[in-house]
């Protein structure tokens, strides 16, 4: 949506924890090997084998909660705004519009989500879509506006 000539850059999983306000367990993206700032992300996350929902969500036969789901879609809309240059405040999620988890995603699942930035004022709109290899799992539109300054930034 920004500056469509901007150059991409690449995110390693440093890269991407020092930018996102979220702490362990609740880091659900493990690098983005381009991001457009202000216009486009590619993220990935590999779902871990054990972790804190898979005895539980269901026996026997987990499911990643689509709450982590959306979270997981949340965060890579997120690059989008903290790497830009001028980027202020906290991107916080605000709504989701037209949402639909559309396949199981289970633990080992290596999940790649693309986001495009389709507005960019107060209010900023992505369209997001989830896939693992060919399947699609997720897509919708997320929004998000700013909340204060960024705590890193503090």
């Amino acid at each position: 949506m920004r500056d469509q000539a901007q150059e991409p850059i690449s995110l390693d999983g440093p890269a991407v924890r020092a930018l996102l306000p979220q702490a362990d367990p609740f880091v659900l993206i493990d690098d983005a090997p381009e991001v457009v700032p202000g216009a486009r992300v590619w993220a990935r996350y590999k779902v871990p084998e054990r972790t804190f929902w898979t005895d539980a969500h269901f026996p026997g036969a987990p499911v990643m909660p689509g709450a982590l789901l959306l979270e997981t879609m949340a965060q890579a809309c997120s690059l989008a705004w903290l790497t830009m240059p001028d980027a202020d405040g906290l991107p916080v999620l605000v709504g989701a519009e037209a949402l639909r988890f559309r396949s199981p995603v289970r633990p080992g699942a290596r999940l790649d989500v693309r986001v495009e930035v389709t507005e960019a004022r107060r209010l900023w709109r992505f369209r997001v879509v989830v896939t693992e290899g060919v399947r699609r799992v997720a897509d919708g539109e997320l929004l998000a506006t700013r909340l204060g300054r960024h705590p890193a930034g503090a």
